[in-house]
């Protein structure tokens, strides 16, 4: 073992590496983001840095993805979503070392939210790395919502402009489609294929895997 990082209050579910940034985001039970620096990973002596704490959750967070584009600007968006049935979206800031709290200046740093208002806990995330589309399920259903929009306005963010996260804020209500699945079976995880994007396959606790069509 090379070195070993422990700050969260509970379980942790997920993490997601930001190569643009080289900062890791990882989520936890404890309904926090918290994002690292992962600089000066090759250093003998590491002391790995703790750079902000990100909050909006209210309950568990199970599940985080990024943008799968390289184009840059969009590797800074990050989506999480967990136990409360709420998909957050955020514009990874750059940040001084030890601001341990989630607000500069004024503003957070969450750009968009997906709410169908059913409080369903959602299992996994993941987005198509050609298409604006993010892949999200559910416990008895599998829905792709569209980003286009929000990809759209992630090419103009400025961090240091407070006034524009407020008016560029995205409320989505409704999924560009939704595959029902059985309360039995009950989806768990899911991805894209990468030989064609227009497809994805989804695994059920059932042991099942589904392949599907966008």
């Amino acid at each position: 073992m090379k070195f070993e990082i422990r700050a969260h209050f509970d379980a942790l579910r997920g993490i997601h590496y930001i190569s643009g940034l080289e900062t890791l985001a990882t989520i936890s039970e404890d309904c926090s983001i918290k994002l690292w620096d992962f600089k000066n990973i090759q250093k003998k002596n590491l002391d790995l840095e703790q750079l902000t704490t990100l909050r909006g959750h209210i309950g568990p967070i199970y599940a985080v993805t990024g943008s799968a584009k390289a184009e840059r600007g969009l590797e800074r968006i990050i989506y999480t979503a967990g136990e409360e049935g709420t998909i957050k979206v955020w514009n990874v800031p750059d940040l001084p070392k030890d601001d341990k709290y989630p607000e500069l200046k004024g503003r957070n740093f969450m750009v968009a939210e997906f709410d169908d208002g059913v409080q369903e806990p959602y299992w996994h995330l993941h987005t198509n790395p050609f298409l604006d589309v993010l892949l999200a399920v559910k416990s008895d259903q599998i829905q792709i919502w569209d980003t286009k929009s929000l990809m759209e306005k992630a090419r103009t963010y400025k961090q240091s402009d407070v006034q524009q996260c407020k008016a560029d804020f995205i409320k989505a209500t409704q999924p560009m489609k939704t595959y029902q699945a059985s309360a039995a079976e009950g989806p768990s995880c899911a991805s894209w294929l990468p030989t064609d994007n227009t497809q994805f396959v989804v695994g059920y606790f059932s042991s099942h895997l589904v392949f599907f069509n966008h």
